[in-house]
């Protein structure tokens, strides 16, 4: 695939426009990746969006990360491989890319997404029923259910990314999701010595606001 053969209207940004750095810190904040950010946010664009041609010209990820990374102008040593920083960002190891990512892929509000913060949501119910009624009847249905629902996160995931991406790139996306929704997470909830105190107030020091009514003196 050649740069012309990108159509950067369908895109959310172009990847080849000079300005594209300052756009995304405008959207997303400062940016700060440890390689040349140009050409970091170059691949960020031409492998995570999701209307980039890559996606379906390169199904397997591995072969499109190879792609995305020889069009935004990764360098290469001696042995034609990628210098260790730039494959840390393309592997996931790059903490404050996956974060930038996650940003990225919200952006969209594609169904997808939405549906995937739903299951999130109720898997992370599931959990905290099946650490709470441990000696339940119904402990076996609960189980049940919290598998059921990570399969289709798990499913949903993969089409979000267009395929299989690394732990640590997932991880950085249930961890934005967790704070969006201000939900406690399986981790937190494993660690918790009291769980009906976790349930109590599961999202720490916030608090509805108060119902108005209209017509109400």
């Amino acid at each position: 695939m050649k740069q012309q053969d990108i159509k950067v209207d369908k895109l959310r940004y172009d990847p080849f426009d000079p300005d594209l750095i300052q756009k995304l810190e405008n959207d997303y904040g400062k940016i700060d990746l440890g390689i040349d950010k140009k050409l970091a946010a170059k691949y960020l664009v031409l492998f995570y969006d999701i209307n980039t041609p890559f996606r379906e010209r390169y199904p397997d990820v591995i072969e499109r990360r190879k792609r995305c990374a020889e069009m935004a102008g990764f360098p290469l040593d001696d042995n034609k491989h990628y210098p260790q920083r730039y494959e840390d960002l393309m592997i996931g190891e790059n903490e404050n890319f996956n974060t930038i990512t996650y940003q990225f892929l919200k952006s969209f509000g594609s169904p997808d997404y939405i549906a995937l913060q739903i299951l999130w949501k109720i898997y992370g119910n599931e959990f905290i029923n099946a650490a709470k009624n441990v000696d339940s009847k119904t402990y076996k249905d609960t189980i049940n259910n919290t598998l059921s629902i990570l399969k289709h996160i798990n499913d949903l995931t993969k089409t979000l990314f267009s395929g299989e991406e690394s732990q640590n790139m997932r991880m950085a996306l249930y961890k934005g999701m967790e704070k969006e929704l201000r939900m406690p997470t399986p981790e937190n909830i494993a660690n918790a010595e009291d769980i009906d105190e976790l349930l109590h107030n599961p999202y720490g020091d916030y608090k509805p606001e108060e119902l108005h009514y209209k017509g109400a003196k």
